[in-house]
């Protein structure tokens, strides 16, 4: 696993700035640690595409789409958990290693698909939600 490049697309997001006294950071979410999970699953579906792996083309490409979305993610659970990136990161690579052993031990490749298609949807919403809004008409 080209894990470097989940941790390139999270160094990718802008520092947050300080806007006031520093808060104390928070433990993670349930929610932060699921997004955190399916950005790890789905950067081992891009490597495995990247290395041309034949069952990974039966997943939609998500090699750029991603790394795109491992950064929103990374953005945000520091953003809003006031973890450092250095954390986020390590989390992250945690459950690389996490799923790596998930997938060496099951045999049930319907309950690995169905697990990459849900964090496809959650990845799918998050990157329709980041786009900017289209500019207004103007009247002539």
């Amino acid at each position: 696993m080209n894990v470097p490049i989940l941790l390139l697309a999270l160094a990718a997001a802008a520092p947050p700035v300080p806007l006031g006294p520093m808060t104390p950071a928070t433990p993670m979410t349930e929610v932060h640690r699921q997004d955190i999970g399916c950005v790890a699953l789905l950067g081992l579906v891009a490597d495995l595409q990247r290395r041309g792996a034949p069952y990974a083309a039966d997943y939609p490409d998500v090699r750029e789409t991603g790394k795109r979305w491992a950064g929103i993610v990374g953005q945000r659970v520091m953003d809003e958990s006031g973890q450092p990136r250095e954390l986020v990161a390590m989390a992250i690579q945690q459950s690389v290693t996490d799923w790596q052993a998930e997938m060496a031990r099951t045999a049930d490749a319907r309950w690995l698909a169905s697990r990459i298609e849900q964090c496809q949807q959650r990845m799918a919403a998050d990157l329709a939600a980041d786009q900017p809004l289209p500019k207004p008409e103007t009247a002539q």
